[in-house]
């Protein structure tokens, strides 16, 4: 956890205006690694683990390679919800959402960043990236009834 007035090095040339959020979970490339589990095989939890189920994605190309991988869980998105309207609360921009074309979320490196608002992946701010991976649910960021500050 960092304040949100501090600089994090997460975002390449974007760092000093945004803000990251690690949705730490394991990320498998499913298309590289296609009997990864969706957990870890030896975690002390796995039994609850297990009844929070991770929906494996359809092959999406992001910054040009095939990908795969598992989704987040209902709590996270929770979660992820609830830190974003704060968020968009106190930085309006955030409500804008993720960058898109044609109703699809864009699956490349962004090349002009200097004027985007709302919430980008790693993916769209270093070639070399891929999470939150295809399996995120974009629909799920909650941001369609941002309260304005």
């Amino acid at each position: 956890m960092l304040e949100p007035f501090r600089c994090a090095y997460h975002a390449g040339d974007m760092n000093q205006r945004s803000i990251g959020i690690d949705l730490d979970n394991l990320q498998p490339d499913l298309v590289r690694q296609p009997h990864a589990l969706a957990y870890p095989k030896k975690h002390p939890r796995l039994a609850e683990l297990q009844a929070l189920p991770r929906p494996r994605s359809e092959v999406m190309t992001i910054n040009g390679a095939p990908t795969q991988s598992y989704g987040l869980t209902e709590p996270q998105y929770r979660s992820l919800q609830s830190l974003l309207r704060l968020l968009a609360s106190v930085f309006p921009a955030i409500g804008d959402g993720a960058p898109q074309v044609d109703g699809k979320v864009v699956s490349h490196v962004l090349y002009d960043t200097s004027e985007r608002h709302g919430v980008l992946a790693h993916w769209h701010t270093e070639y070399q990236r891929w999470d939150p991976g295809p399996g995120f649910d974009w629909q799920r960021l909650g941001l369609d009834d941002v309260p304005t500050p």
